[in-house]
Parts: structure tokens; sequence; C-alpha cells
């Protein structure tokens, strides 16, 4: 076509409209970030601090390198929590067109990447124990139809993939003692230690800051523990799910949202210093 071969004579066009895509979507990442922020309430110069340290984080580099999928990947993985605080902070608004949002997400999210689409799987489970307890399965029967059938099966069919080439060795299908005479439980501890060790090389500040906010999440309200505990997860849930596939590995462009979600963090506990500060001068 007229276009491919535009592009083939002006490979530098090219790689621009593929930068300028990831540009364009992590500016979108940002936003939200900053409607996180509004919705928890913090501080506003604490914004400026977050957005500061990300600039100079080095998997901003690294979710640039392939054509705004790794950037999409961002922006997916925090809309979606974005709605999941939304919820939660205000549990009556969560009904039944809730749950029809978290599967057009969740749709979404699994078409860029399988794991992506495990905040809205968290949402939906934690936001409907909250509210309806175990009433109303019918919303979680229709959250997961729609999820199966136009993420799932869509997905599949178009892209002629199996996610369960991600998580098990095809040698399993072949010989179902494969696991007995392997090594799995190593390969499992070879990428915790491989996740740790990118953390470690290029966020080791941020994990030491992180560490020590721990002894002042008892200060926080019941709502703050459970949204830093929410966030702490889905911040290591990445690095769990990449230790239990077979052929996905620990790299740092697919650590983007643990990152963010780590400042996110390390925000609310400057927060709640900020709070103290001002009301101690009071």
């Amino acid at each position: 076509s007229n276009l491919e071969g535009y592009f083939f004579l002006n490979p530098g066009k090219l790689i621009y409209f593929l930068r300028l895509s990831s540009l364009i979507v992590s500016c979108f990442s940002f936003f939200i970030v900053f409607l996180i922020f509004k919705k928890l309430n913090l501080n506003r110069y604490i914004y400026i601090l977050f957005i500061i340290s990300i600039f100079f984080s080095p998997f901003i580099l690294d979710i640039s390198l392939i054509a705004g999928k790794n950037s999409l990947l961002l922006f997916i993985f925090i809309l979606q929590f974005y709605f999941f605080l939304k919820y939660f902070l205000k549990l009556e608004n969560f009904n039944f067109n809730a749950y029809i949002i978290f599967s057009f997400l969740g749709c979404i999210a699994w078409g860029v990447n399988y794991w992506c689409a495990s905040p809205t799987l968290y949402a939906i489970c934690i936001l409907h124990f909250y509210k309806y307890n175990l009433k109303k399965l019918n919303y979680i029967f229709f959250f997961f139809v729609v999820f199966c059938v136009f993420g799932i099966l869509v997905n599949s069919y178009l892209t002629l993939d199996n996610p369960l080439n991600h998580l098990f060795s095809d040698k399993l299908f072949e010989n179902q003692n494969y696991y007995e005479n392997s090594v799995k439980l190593n390969i499992f501890i070879k990428d915790i230690k491989n996740t740790l060790n990118i953390f470690y090389d290029y966020e080791k500040f941020l994990l030491v800051l992180l560490f020590l906010s721990i002894f002042l999440i008892k200060k926080l309200n019941n709502k703050f523990k459970a949204i830093y505990i929410s966030i702490f997860f889905l911040s290591i849930e990445p690095a769990i799910l990449f230790a239990v596939a077979d052929y996905s590995y620990p790299q740092l462009r697919y650590f983007g949202p643990s990152i963010i979600f780590m400042h996110l963090n390390l925000s609310i506990i400057l927060n709640l210093i900020i709070k103290e500060k001002l009301y101690q001068n009071k």
C-alpha cells in the first residue's frame, strides 16, 4: 500500500509516530494519576515530587521502546485502578453499571496483555464482597460471561494465541509428570530473584523509602489502610505472575504499573506526615 511504501522509504517518520504514540498514551497515564491524587485528596506538592521522580525513572525510557504497547499497558492498568478507587470510596455508587464498565475495561486490558486485566478481576471481587457479600451473584456471572466471551475468546480467535502457553510448558501436555522431574520451584524462585534485582538496580532508593514507610501504616485510617494494601498487592502481583508463568520473563518495562503504585503508596505516607506536621503547628 501507499502507506507501507511511505514508511519503507521514510523509516524516520515511522519511528517518530511510534514514539509520539508512546508519549501521548504516557501523558494520559499521568492524567489518570492526577485524578487518583484528587480522589485521595493528596497534597499537590507531593504530586509534583511524584511526577519529577517518575520522569527520572529508567522505566519511562523502557516502555517507549515498543510502539506504544507498554505505555498502553501502563495506561489501562492505572485506569482500572482509578475506577476501583472511585467505587471503593463511594461504595453506594457501585451498581450493575459498574460491572458493565469493568467488563469493558477487562476485555480491553486482556487484549493488551493477559495479566493487565488483573486489576479488574481484583476490583470486581473486592467491591462485590464489600457491598453485596454473597448476594447478587448474577452480577458476577454477567461480568465473567462478558469478560470470557469478548475478552478471552475473541482475543484467542484474533491472535490464535493460547493463554495457557504462557503459564505452562508445552511439554506438560505431552507428559503429565513433566513438573515432577523439572525444577519448577527453582524457576519460580529465580524469577522472583530477577524481579528483586531489577528493582534493586533501578529503584533501590524507592524500595528503602517504602520499607521505612511501613512503620507509619498503622497511623492511616481503615479506609486508607485498605487502599494501601490494595495498591501493595497490585504492585507485587505482576512479579508473582511472571514467576508462575513458564514463558513470560520479568523485564523492567513490564513493571511500569508496579513502580507507579509504589510511588503512590509512598505519596500516601508522605501526605500523612505533612498532615501531622500541619496539625502540630496549629
